[in-house]
């Protein structure tokens, strides 16, 4: 990007100009050459090339382009890059009807999808409406205004000036944030060819990632990892009870209302909490014993009271409170925001390392997968948690 500073562009005009510059680096495939993409295929070529010396075929070129028109900045690990763009989705359709063994499963994948999107798709901070500025460069800052300047009423020739008044500002900033996971695959697996395996191994690398950056962006403590929403003072805070409670109607109610109140535009509200915490609220009821709960499924989406619910193992179940006289252990978050105010930026594109060598002896090869990632909040106001949710009064 030409310039750091957030300049009155909306986050869409952000995000297309960010695109439209990475365009340099991110290789684009046609729909040929994206049928014909493989991140197996890439993984074995790497194989083949320590191994046998022979250098891979698409795969490898797409990596060497993408590597050739990478900036200087952008830290290289040995590994191959995955194309950031052009990777469409094809779908085979074909009418069923029950009783049939297959019916219910008539739409399938005849083609493996984008690894970007599988990742984006599979994070719940994403699914919530957080927003992503991918193809990135350098720090970018978001200035906020923080207080407002006043308007003052006064009589047609008032005889002295009105009292000076401004709107004063303050700037959360994105910085590129390293992170790796590592796994590993069977010899046997990568050996075949089956459109099957192809999905299990994008489906498997974008999960990892994305159970990491859903992490950091929910509880990251900051330094070399994102600040995460949790780690903000500034957001609002709504207690259970005084040693922690399951959660109410009342408290849940409690958690939007501090959202209202600071006059926040809700334009992608919802629910975040943890596996227990929506198991409980699954059935605990709305309104005395009638058979509706707070937490139900409507049309295919989670809700909790008329808002989206998620739920995921990265927020935090192992709290702890003191009352005065002992501390409360095992305590659960429940989230609510508007989650279009929290940003995730994304530098440079997912380069994956390969190394046949460290677990030969079991058949192993491992594979290491390197983003650049940080997340920051455009209003610490859109968003408040209840640190002390239990899944049980004792």
């Amino acid at each position: 990007m030409k310039s750091n500073v957030y300049d009155g562009r909306s986050a869409t005009q952000i995000r297309a100009d960010a695109v439209r510059e990475s365009a340099s680096w991110a290789v684009g495939l046609t729909y040929k050459e994206a049928r014909q993409y493989s991140i197996v295929k890439a993984i074995r070529s790497v194989c083949d090339e320590r191994f046998s010396g022979s250098k891979g075929g698409f795969e490898s070129e797409v990596s060497a382009q993408i590597e050739r028109n990478l900036p200087a900045n952008i830290p290289k690990h040995g590994g191959f890059y995955l194309p950031r763009t052009g990777m469409p989705i094809e779908r085979a359709v074909t009418v069923l009807t029950a009783g049939d063994e297959h019916y219910g499963k008539e739409t399938v994948f005849v083609q493996p999808q984008e690894f970007i999107d599988l990742l984006r798709n599979s994070m719940k901070v994403r699914a919530l409406g957080a927003r992503v500025l991918s193809g990135l460069v350098g720090n970018v800052a978001f200035p906020r205004q923080t207080s407002a300047a006043t308007l003052t009423w006064t009589s047609e020739a008032p005889g002295s000036d009105i009292e000076d008044s401004a709107l004063t500002l303050d700037q959360p900033t994105m910085s590129p944030k390293s992170a790796m996971s590592s796994t590993g695959y069977s010899r046997q697996l990568l050996a075949q060819s089956s459109l099957d395996v192809e999905n299990l191994v994008r489906q498997d690398l974008a999960m990892i990632s994305a159970v990491g950056i859903d992490r950091a962006c929910i509880q990251g403590g900051g330094t070399h990892e994102p600040v995460g929403i949790l780690a903000h003072e500034g957001i609002g805070n709504v207690e259970m009870g005084e040693a922690g409670a399951v959660p109410t109607l009342s408290k849940i109610r409690e958690l939007a209302m501090k959202l209202e109140t600071q006059n926040v535009m809700m334009n992608s509200p919802g629910f975040l909490t943890t596996p227990g915490v929506r198991g409980v609220l699954k059935q605990k009821t709305l309104i005395g014993t009638f058979p509706k709960f707070l937490w139900e499924r409507n049309n295919g989406v989670d809700e909790l009271i008329n808002y989206r619910g998620e739920a995921s193992n990265q927020v935090p179940s192992d709290l702890t409170k003191s009352d005065g006289s002992s501390t409360v252990t095992d305590l659960h978050a429940l989230i609510f925001g508007n989650w279009s105010d929290l940003i995730i930026g994304e530098w440079g594109v997912t380069e994956i390392l390969v190394d046949p060598y460290r677990l030969k002896k079991q058949g192993i090869i491992e594979v290491t997968s390197f983003c650049m990632v940080d997340c920051c909040l455009r209003h610490e106001e859109s968003f408040a948690a209840a640190l002390d949710c239990k899944l049980s009064d004792d």
